[in-house]
């Protein structure tokens, strides 16, 4: 007899050439319960033709015997199984993407600790490149990281100039960096705790001391003031603040505000930082602003020249 069907369900089982039992494998591997449905109606139709009259009910009967199953229940039981586990299964490069996520999560942070007397923004540039580096100086070891990339390139095409290693880091970092922007906002609104809106609004002021026709209309001090008005302002001075510090610099400008005074030094050096958080995390920027507003502002704030002792 080439095959013997059990009674409770498990799967047929057939004899080996030299006579042996061997269990029946189960051949359905990447057969979803859509294609398992097609492959019945296609036994059916096709004994149809043959002038066999045949239910679905019998087509399914006959696939899952025709798969090394002792009935159809058995064989949808393990489709079901199997497409389950399917939807909840990490594929490795998630998983390796994953990881280096938190990899240059952890480089951001530690780079506030480890600037020495570079600008926060900038140790937090190289500490990014560098994890980057690191983690793709072993192709081999990162295939699960690569793979997706080949496949990107397939569908786009090659990038002309450059090795296959520097075009895969700034890949890397096109689609990574974006997604961890909430910790690269932290760490700046760490930085910038304080002197953000002494800052901005310093800026704003030595603008209008410059340029006599800086309108109200975008100015940070507006009381109903909006998140689209606060970026258009920021966009504002930071296409115009590194000219307006040097010379309030060179003027001796200072500006006072209700709880203390900010000079063009330390605005320029607290400037980049906050554009940097402005970039990554607006909303947080947004927030921090109008709660740092409203402890600053007063009615001897303003432009102030400092003389300098003699």
């Amino acid at each position: 007899m080439a095959a013997t069907q059990g009674v409770t369900g498990k799967p047929w089982n057939y004899v080996g050439r030299t006579g042996e039992i061997m269990s029946g494998m189960h051949q359905h591997a990447s057969m979803t319960s859509e294609q398992a449905k097609s492959a019945a109606k296609n036994i059916k139709s096709r004994l149809e033709a043959l002038g066999v009259e045949m239910s679905m009910g019998h087509a399914y009967e006959a696939l899952a015997g025709s798969k090394g199953y002792a009935n159809w229940s058995t064989m949808k039981a393990d489709l079901e199984t199997t497409s389950a586990k399917s939807a909840t299964a990490v594929p490795p490069a998630a998983d390796a993407t994953e990881d280096l996520k938190e990899k240059l999560r952890k480089a951001v942070r530690f780079a506030s600790t480890n600037r020495g007397n570079r600008p926060l923004f900038v140790e937090i540039r190289h500490a990014l490149y560098r994890t980057l580096n690191e983690a793709t100086a072993d192709l081999d070891a990162n295939q699960t990281l690569t793979e997706p990339f080949s496949k990107f390139l397939d569908r786009n095409g090659s990038v002309a100039g450059g090795s296959f290693v520097e075009v895969f880091r700034g890949y890397l970092g096109k689609q990574l960096i974006p997604q961890i922007a909430d910790t690269i906002a932290e760490v700046l609104a760490g930085e910038t705790e304080g002197y953000l809106a002494k800052t901005l609004i310093a800026v704003e002021l030595l603008l209008g001391k410059r340029f006599l026709h800086f309108g109200r209309e975008r100015t940070l001090l507006a009381e109903d003031l909006s998140f689209e008005k606060f970026i258009a302002c920021c966009d504002y001075i930071m296409s115009n603040e590194r000219l307006t510090l040097i010379e309030a610099r060179r003027a001796g400008d200072v500006v006072r505000f209700a709880n203390g005074e900010i000079d063009p030094t330390k605005a320029a050096q607290m400037i980049s930082s906050i554009e940097h958080l402005i970039r990554h995390g607006p909303r947080l920027a947004f927030e921090m602003f109008l709660s740092e507003r409203s402890e600053i502002i007063g009615r001897e704030m303003g432009v102030i020249h400092r003389v300098h002792a003699a």
